[in-house]
């Protein structure tokens, strides 16, 4: 089902005063549940905690913003940054790998477009929020694109935007990416792996042009790179 246009921004604070401390750092999250299997929730959910739990410090601030229907009314009232790292109403929507490369061999690219759309749309939303003179991290959780959904030229621009500001982004994509015959019954080993390298390939730009690195892995040591990095 598609989510209406309009995205939520959740900003999750601390106090002012906290927040004016040396050294705090701004943590721009974007969840781009509109390309993340629900198949995927429960490790998604474990992502969040961790990021939580291994990044952010106390005066740091977030501001979370979403491709799909995590970010809802319902949650956009300001929270602790440790608030999100146990966000209940997150959650995968994305379309299947079969879907996806149904949509490319029968040449409807539309629905790929749409999600893309919305989840660079949010991203460009979240750079606004960034504040000038604070040092600023982009967390971008997405399974990425395929070449149909057009979003090459968007994900450049996205890539300028923040290394403008001091902004670095650091992609993240946490799905078990092993070929599952029984989970992908439709797909072969080959066109799975070329998938993937795809999807993960679209991310490349966002890490290089702002000084990031693509993570694969935040739940094996990933997030220690982050960190090793910014802090």
């Amino acid at each position: 089902m598609r989510v209406p246009a309009s995205l939520v921004a959740i900003v999750v604070a601390l106090s002012g005063a906290a927040w004016s401390q040396p050294g705090s750092i701004q943590w721009l999250i974007l969840l781009d549940d509109m390309q993340l299997r629900f198949i995927e929730t429960g490790r998604l959910r474990d992502v969040m905690r961790a990021i939580n739990r291994d990044l952010v410090r106390p005066g740091d601030r977030c501001v979370v913003r979403c491709s799909g229907p995590s970010c809802t009314a319902g949650t956009d009232a300001p929270m602790m940054c440790e608030e999100f790292g146990d966000w209940r109403r997150a959650f995968g929507n994305g379309l299947t790998e079969e879907d996806q490369l149904l949509a490319r061999t029968e040449h409807r690219p539309r629905e790929l477009i749409y999600r893309a759309d919305l989840a660079l749309t949010a991203a460009d939303g979240l750079l606004r929020e960034a504040s000038d003179g604070v040092p600023g991290i982009m967390l971008y959780v997405s399974d990425g694109y395929l070449v149909e959904a057009a979003a090459s030229e968007r994900l450049s621009s996205l890539a300028e935007a923040p290394a403008a500001k001091g902004v670095r982004v650091f992609p993240i994509r946490f799905k078990r990416v092993d070929y599952n015959p029984r989970r992908n019954p439709t797909i072969t080993a080959e066109p799975w792996a070329a998938l993937m390298t795809e999807t993960l390939g679209s991310l490349g730009s966002l890490a290089e042009v702002t000084g990031g690195v693509i993570v694969t892995d935040p739940l094996e040591g990933g997030l220690a790179r982050i960190k090793d990095r910014v802090q």
